[in-house]
This record gives structure tokens, C-alpha cells and sequence, in this order.
């Protein structure tokens, strides 16, 4: 039997709004990373390949599939927030170009951070990101996560992409490091379900910090 890969894509916003928790963000971003390149490194038999997307108006690779043994190693080299929020665009490109990649006994998480609605995005529209999330969830081998920091991420963009509610976990900026720290319980959570045999489907759940 193939090894299974788990494929990691974080796709962030750096619209101007963020900039008063854009390092806090990074911060716990760097936390995440050393998670992951720990569990590689413990468990050669779970690999994981990681990418980072970072938008405004337009979506841009910080570093695309490497190996997760080696993640803490990149740098954030992509500047200081500024413009709008295409943040259809953003997924849209990054999953069709990440489906791509995976073979059919990997796995996908996939992980959106916004503090805004969606406001400059022209190439792919709510009705169409929804409809392809929505056929790669069917498969069981891919979790949308959504993070929401100061807005209500749910009624804004979640429920249009017809997301379940517990996908959708929304924070105040000031508690970026706790909100982290979730999502990394739910990321250790993810690989001990995976390691176990067990559906990871709902790995990903959450309440509010709100």
C-alpha cells in the first residue's frame, strides 16, 4: 500500500486590515509550523507536504509543497499587509492547483484566515468555490477550515460557501495565540485519527473564542 500524504495549505490574508495582528500572526504561524515538522519528524511514516498563500487583490505563493520536516525553515519574506480581500480567488487557485499534486490516497487540510469579507476577487465567485469545496469534501480526504479574526467569518463568508458551522472558528485579534493554539489541538487530533485508521472528516470542529 502507498503511503498517504497529508497535504497542509494555509492560505492568509495580508489585506491592510490585518496589520494590526500581523505579527501576532506570524508568531502563531511559526508555532503551527514547528508542530507539524515535529509530528514529521517523530513519524516518518506520516508525511507532510506544506504550502503558504498569501492574498490581497491577488493571490501569491510564499513557498509551495515542501516537505514538512523542514517547515520552520522558511522564511516570511512577503512584506507588510496592504489592499483588498480576493479571497475567493484565493482558495480557488490554491485547491485547484493543490488537487492537482495528490495522489488518490492523500489527504488535504486546508486552513483560511480572513479578517474581512470578500471585496476584490474576478476569477472565481462564492457560488463556484462552494460547489468545488463541496465535491472535495464529498471525498472524506479533505477539512476546510475557516478562521475568522474580528469578523463573523460565518454569516460573511461561510455560510455562502455552505460551510457547517463548526468549520467556521471566529477570534478576537488579541486572542490570535489562543485561537493558534486550537487549531493546533485539532491538527494533533487530525494525525492521531489518521495514525488510528479512523475518518478524519470531522477533526476540525470548533466553537468560538468570540
Amino acid at each position: 500500500m502507498e503511503t498517504s500524504t497529508t497535504h497542509y495549505l494555509f492560505i492568509l490574508d495580508k489585506s491592510g486590515s490585518m496589520a494590526n495582528c500581523w505579527s501576532e500572526t506570524l508568531d502563531a504561524l511559526s508555532h503551527q509550523y514547528n508542530l507539524i515538522e515535529q509530528h514529521c519528524k517523530q513519524h516518518p511514516d506520516q508525511p507532510v507536504r506544506a504550502s503558504l498563500v498569501y492574498f490581497n487583490v491577488r493571490a501569491q505563493r510564499a513557498f509551495w509543497d515542501i516537505d514538512g520536516t523542514v517547515l520552520t525553515q522558511q522564511p516570511f519574506r512577503f512584506g507588510h499587509p496592504a489592499g483588498g480581500t480576493a479571497l475567493m480567488d484565493a482558495i480557488g487557485i490554491s485547491i485547484h492547483q493543490l488537487q492537482m499534486r495528490m495522489k488518490p490516497q492523500d489527504d488535504a487540510i486546508v486552513i483560511m484566515l480572513t479578517d474581512g469579507e470578500e471585496n476584490s476577487s474576478n476569477v472565481y465567485s462564492f457560488r463556484q468555490i462552494s460547489e468545488f469545496m463541496e465535491q472535495l469534501t464529498a471525498t472524506g480526504k479533505w477539512t476546510f477550515t475557516l478562521l475568522g479574526a474580528d469578523v463573523d467569518a460565518f454569516e460573511a463568508i461561510g455560510s455562502k460557501l455552505k460551510m457547517r458551522r463548526e468549520q467556521v472558528f471566529m477570534f478576537k485579534k488579541s486572542q490570535t495565540k489562543e485561537a493558534f493554539d486550537e487549531v493546533n489541538v485539532k491538527m494533533t487530533n487530525f494525525f492521531e485519527k489518521k495514525s488510528k485508521g479512523e475518518s478524519t472528516r470531522d477533526a476540525f470542529l470548533f466553537g468560538d473564542l468570540f
